[in-house]
């Protein structure tokens, strides 16, 4: 039973990691005007966010506002756990070894159709490789990161445009005022 709840604890875990690095990967491919913010997990796949830049109200629609600080407290952001690449790959080394402890065991998961897939050396390969891709990304945005902050501190860049794309890059995030 404690194998089951640490899998479905790092599975979780996982799919949260993913979900924080398509959000990253979807940030940097958009060429949304300022007055738009990304999704959240609180609206719909088709609702936008409008941001009234001088007066603190935002819109789902454009044309209905409401005070920025009663749309957070009702559709508040994730709380979200940051892990560096080394944290993350120690995660992973570990989940593989737990994954790999139940083949054979009859021990698996139910997906979202309510099949049950048991553990097998493939299931476990293709988690492996899903978290692969997620220690890439951190990996990608750290250096990126890096750079930018090396960009700044060289002059190549204004501190100003340093901080916005870090508030870009974490578009949940409420800026420092």
């Amino acid at each position: 039973m404690k194998n089951k709840k640490i899998l479905v604890m790092g599975l979780c875990g996982a799919i949260c990691l993913s979900l924080a690095g398509f959000t990253y990967a979807n940030a940097l491919a958009s060429d949304a005007p300022k007055n738009l913010a990304s999704e959240t997990e609180n609206t719909s796949g088709v609702d936008i966010l409008y941001h009234d830049t001088d007066g603190g109200q935002i819109s789902v629609d454009g044309k209905n506002w409401v005070a920025e600080a009663d749309y957070e407290k009702n559709n508040a952001a994730p709380d979200v756990q940051w892990w560096t690449a080394d944290e993350y790959e120690a995660w992973m080394n570990e989940q593989k070894k737990e994954m790999e402890s139940l083949i054979g065991t009859g021990d698996g998961w139910y997906d979202g159709q309510g099949v049950f897939h048991e553990f097998t050396q493939e299931s476990v390969d293709a988690m492996m490789d899903s978290y692969k891709e997620t220690l890439e990304s951190i990996k990608k945005w750290k250096y990126q990161a890096m750079s930018k902050r090396d960009e700044c501190s060289d002059g190549k860049i204004t501190p100003e445009k340093f901080t916005e794309w870090m508030e870009a890059a974490f578009p949940n995030r409420k800026p420092k005022k």
